[in-house]
């Protein structure tokens, strides 16, 4: 698995473990959580923010407004939460609403391509991708 990245973008809401991220349009140099089929710039770090707030702000998030997000991009392998139907080793895989990844669909509209399965897993855990 490729090394923790450096931070690239600030968080411009929550964002989740090892989801997929997209650029935000609304503030330079940040991002938010990939919606369905939506263009990606990469994948957020596995890391959880270490500590409660006092003002009760969940632990449970990769990054919150204004920290930083460690990215993982293009040719990076890492870990990415798989959403529903999981997935096979060789899957292409995007963004479903929540930033998890799932199959692309064969045809239709065109798909954005996020990373590539490197294992067989199954919904709500994590795979080895290629972004």
């Amino acid at each position: 698995m490729a090394r923790n990245q450096s931070p690239q973008l600030a968080a411009g809401g929550n964002i989740s473990p090892a989801t997929f991220v997209k650029v935000s349009t609304a503030a330079p140099n940040t991002g938010l959580p990939a919606g369905a089929n939506e263009a990606v710039v990469g994948i957020s770090g596995l890391d959880v923010r270490a500590a409660a707030t006092l003002d009760g702000t969940s632990t449970t998030h990769h990054a919150i407004s204004t920290e930083n997000i460690m990215l993982f991009g293009l040719g990076d392998v890492c870990l990415l939460k798989i959403g529903a139907g999981g997935c096979t080793a060789g899957d292409r895989l995007k963004s479903d609403g929540s930033g998890n990844g799932v199959l692309i669909a064969t045809s239709g509209t065109a798909q954005n391509v996020g990373a590539i399965a490197l294992q067989t897993v199954a919904v709500d855990e994590y795979c080895l991708v290629q972004v």
